[in-house]
Order: structure tokens, then C-alpha cells, then sequence
């Protein structure tokens, strides 16, 4: 089978698989129009489909399989030492983040920005001085100040060692990370090199001006820290008692699976976020149950059978009650209050 002139091309002269329904036009122009069966059509095209796959992962190998990146990912020997490497900084990221629980610098977290703050936001959001995270104290950390520089692009030919070898003579090198590689940009990646607080950037970033590998130039320039970037505000929806709920046991699930993926012996943070809530919410005179997202709630946030009919009733009266007690403060009380109290540290605790 081939092309006719004028028609359609044979579908195996492309990059990549075509649809189905550009395979059944093309096969009904072939064999001087012959009429095929449904069925037939379908068994062909998965024919093909296994083939054209098949073929392309071949390319894609052949192309690829010297590429850093590559290796990186799928020879056994280096994969492992790379996923030890990155449980070890993973590790030591989860050290740093308990000694802030423990040490009350994140009691007073929380995701929800006051009325001045939305107003301040407004005014200064395309100022990136600006903190996505209230309630953390400026003075525990030097959050305006980045302390990573961003490296533009790249290239395969480039090896992780090699480039950690350009950057680990500096003063206060931590660690070097990397994107996954961009199909669209002919794989090439994004880097960040993390240094310690308190070192000179500038200096930094002058040591690294005339970095060249493999006669390729890179270009190192001042990253905007993640926990300083411009806040972004989300609809008041998010701020919902149903919303909160929803992703409280949304962020649930991921902490669970974090830890164990990365390591359950060590990394056990759903059990420890969560007695902290309680902790900080009983102290705030907020009402939590069991599962912390509030009494007469089930997991999910909605309520038992044994409410009944009168629960709707109950919930506005308790509403009313508890909007009245609050009344003028942006703070949710009560059982929410305690779940966003949860779902606060838990964001934080995944961020980091």
C-alpha cells in the first residue's frame, strides 16, 4: 500500500500515530476502494498503532539513550544513586521543617490574607517582595533575600556532575537541582543551584560569568525564592466550609503518599501534623474530633446519618452562633477553623 497522488499519506511516513479516523479514510482510499468490514478496519489500525509505537520507541531510544537525563532516569546503577541522593536531601529538608513545628515558628501559619492584605495586594502585586505565607516571622527567615540562582537552560550533552563540578568550589553550595527535560525545547532542562543562607550572591553570581561546557555558555541569574514570591489570591469559593473540607482530605492523601514514597521509616509526617493541629487548635479554643475536621462530620466533612433532617436547621443556628461570636474577625471558628488549621500545615509541609 503506498500514496496515491492527491490522496491521503500512508499513515506510517509520520512522526508520530495518527488517528483512527485519519487511518479508516486512508485505508478506504486503497485497494481501488474497497469496502471494508468495522471490525476489520479496527484490527488493522491496532496493527499499525503497535507498530508505529514500536518504532518510535526505538527512535526515541536510539537519540536519547547517551543523554544525561536519560541515564540518569532509567540505567539501574545511576538511578539508585540518584534516588539515594535525593532521599538524603528529602530527609534533610523534613529535619528542617519539624524543627520550625517544633519550635512554634509555624503556629501562627496560615494561607488566608486578611482584608489589609488583599487591599496591600492590590496595590503591590506586581511587587514580587510580596509573601505568599502569612504568619511566618520575616526574622526567622531572610525570605526577601533569594539564595538560589536560576540557570536558563541545560543542554543533554550536559552531566549533572559536570555542572556540580563548576558549582561545589564556591562558598555555600548546597545542592544543584534540575527540571525534568522539555520535549519542546529539544530536551534540554532548568537548574537551580541552592546556596546557604547568608551567602553573597553577588559574588556568587559573578564567580559563574563565564561558566562554558562543551562550548555551550551558561547563564546564571537570581531566582525569585519560592517563599517570597508575589501572593497570589484565590476566589472566596476556596474559602468555603465544603472547599476546605474537600481539600483538607485532598491534602490528606498526598502527605500520606509522600511519605511513603520517599521513605516510611523515616518520613511519618501525617500522624505528627495532624496531633499538631489539634495541639494549636485546642489552645485556640477551637472543636475538633477525632478525624479533625470536626465534630458530627464524617471524613469527607459531611454529616451522619444520625443528624437527620434537623441537621440543616442545626448547622445555621450554629452558624449564626458562631458568626456572632466572631463577628469582625476574617478568622474562621469553630470545627473549619480546626481544619484549616490542618490543611494550612499540611500545605506548608508539601511546599517545603
Amino acid at each position: 500500500m503506498g500514496n496515491r497522488p492527491g490522496g491521503l499519506l500512508d499513515p506510517r511516513t509520520f512522526e508520530q500515530v495518527v488517528p483512527f479516523k485519519y487511518f479508516a479514510e486512508w485505508l478506504k482510499s486503497q485497494d481501488n476502494g474497497r469496502r471494508l468490514d468495522q471490525e476489520e478496519v479496527k484490527e488493522r489500525y491496532e496493527d499499525y498503532r503497535r507498530e508505529a509505537l514500536q518504532r518510535l520507541y526505538t527512535q526515541f531510544f536510539s537519540a536519547h539513550k547517551d543523554e544525561d537525563w536519560f541515564t540518569e532516569r532509567f540505567e539501574p546503577e545511576r538511578r539508585k544513586v540518584y534516588m539515594q541522593h535525593l532521599a538524603e536531601h528529602k530527609a534533610a529538608r523534613l529535619r528542617d521543617f519539624m524543627s520550625d513545628l517544633e519550635s512554634g515558628k509555624l503556629d501562627k501559619l496560615t494561607y488566608t490574607a486578611t482584608t489589609e492584605q488583599v487591599m496591600q495586594h492590590e496595590i503591590h502585586r506586581r511587587d514580587q517582595s510580596g509573601y505568599g505565607r502569612m504568619g511566618v516571622g520575616e526574622d526567622d527567615e531572610d525570605l526577601a533575600i533569594s539564595h538560589t540562582l536560576f540557570i536558563r537552560t541545560v543542554p543533554p550533552s550536559v552531566s549533572r556532575e559536570t555542572l556540580e563540578s563548576h558549582l561545589k568550589d564556591l562558598p555555600g553550595f548546597k545542592y544543584l537541582a534540575m527540571s525534568e527535560p522539555r520535549q519542546d525545547k529539544q530536551y534540554h532542562r532548568f537548574g537551580w543551584a541552592r546556596f546557604e543562607n547568608g551567602t553573597d550572591m553577588d559574588k556568587a553570581l559573578e564567580s559563574l560569568g563565564n561558566v562554558n561546557i562543551d562550548q555551550f555558555q551558561f547563564h546564571f541569574s537570581r531566582h525569585t525564592n519560592s517563599a517570597a514570591a508575589a501572593m497570589r489570591l484565590a476566589p472566596d469559593v476556596a474559602s468555603s466550609d465544603e472547599r476546605i473540607r474537600h481539600d483538607l482530605k485532598l491534602v490528606r492523601e498526598a502527605v500520606q503518599s509522600l511519605d511513603e514514597r520517599t521513605d516510611p521509616a523515616t518520613f511519618h509526617s501525617f500522624a505528627i501534623l495532624q496531633e499538631k493541629a489539634k495541639e494549636l487548635s485546642a489552645s485556640a479554643g477551637e472543636r475538633t474530633s477525632a478525624n479533625g475536621v470536626g465534630k458530627g462530620d464524617n471524613e469527607d466533612g459531611e454529616h451522619g446519618a444520625e443528624d437527620g433532617e434537623d441537621a440543616p436547621m442545626a448547622d445555621a443556628e450554629k452558624k449564626d452562633s458562631e458568626e456572632g461570636a466572631a463577628e469582625g474577625s476574617a478568622e474562621p471558628t469553630g470545627d473549619i477553623a480546626s481544619a484549616q488549621r490542618e490543611l494550612d500545615l499540611m500545605l506548608e509541609y508539601l511546599r517545603r
